[in-house]
């Protein structure tokens, strides 16, 4: 990293279900509060009429009725190929539709604007929204100086997660050690085998499965909820919106299900399908 660097340093966790963005404060970084309060942004884009854009928990919130213009997860989609298997396991659980492009790779079509987003110009979206976090930050608590230079983001070092939690933990600190770090996420489930020596790490080793998350969690749990409704003689399979309405309650009762062994789940009676207890 540059040494001669005056304007304020940010750190941008640009996560697969959410983001955040911290600020270096009395030689410690410190987790800054979005738009909404909230120390976390849904890694989430959706599009509406009139080239409107909207980012973050906005997004979130409208995509039980704007389901195939509500983009999110594409992280995973960074460096893949339509035809991968990890890609067409995906599609069967996204509202939003992917395209090839002529060299094979991704790109959702957004239907509402008639246009596509490739997985990088969504996620530059998720940064934007993170650099409005600091700028408003800055502006409160600093000045409007400091805030301008931080509108051009310059990267000064990308690392991994396993080196960032280990040097929050203060593992650095120690002599010499050898560590194993796992990293249950929202999209993946990572492992990695770092050695330090001399207050310097090393990642030996690092591996981990893009299927095997939180994220995949919600899925289960939507699949058991209308593998239920099946059974009451109703298939919401193909209701993009009924599915929407279920992972919403799908994240709730994954969070229940963090602090306790079982939980209930009741919808209330709709159109197209009656209440339901689980």
């Amino acid at each position: 990293m540059n040494s001669k660097v005056t304007s304020p340093v940010i750190g941008i966790d640009l996560g697969t279900t959410n983001s955040c963005v911290s600020i270096m404060k009395r030689q410690q970084a410190w987790v800054i509060e979005n738009t909404k309060g909230a120390w976390t942004t849904p890694s989430i884009v959706a599009f509406m009429n009139h080239n409107e854009c909207l980012v973050g928990l906005p997004a979130k919130c409208q995509a039980v009725i704007n389901p195939t213009n509500t983009i999110f997860t594409f992280k995973h989609l960074i460096g893949q190929k339509f035809k991968d298997t990890e890609v067409q396991e995906d599609i069967k659980h996204w509202p939003f539709k992917l395209a090839k492009k002529t060299d094979d790779r991704l790109a959702v079509k957004v239907d509402v604007l008639m246009v596509y987003q490739s997985a990088e110009e969504l996620l530059s979206m998720v940064l934007m929204k993170m650099q409005e976090t600091v700028k408003q930050y800055l502006n409160k608590k600093i000045n409007h100086k400091d805030a301008g230079q931080i509108a051009s983001l310059e990267v000064l070092q990308v690392i991994n997660e396993p080196m960032v939690t280990a040097l929050a933990h203060g593992l650095n600190r120690t002599y010499s050690l050898v560590i194993a770090m796992y990293d249950l996420g929202g999209g993946t489930f990572d492992i990695s085998i770092l050695e330090m020596q001399n207050g310097v790490f090393e990642v030996k080793l690092m591996n981990g499965d893009t299927h095997l998350s939180g994220e995949e969690f919600v899925i289960s749990l939507v699949n058991h909820i209308l593998g239920e409704f099946k059974e009451s003689g109703i298939n919401l399979s193909e209701d993009r919106v009924a599915i929407q309405h279920i992972c919403k309650a799908a994240e709730k009762v994954k969070m229940v299900l963090s602090l306790t062994t079982q939980t209930c789940l009741s919808s209330p009676p709709t159109q197209v399908a009656p209440s339901i207890s689980i």
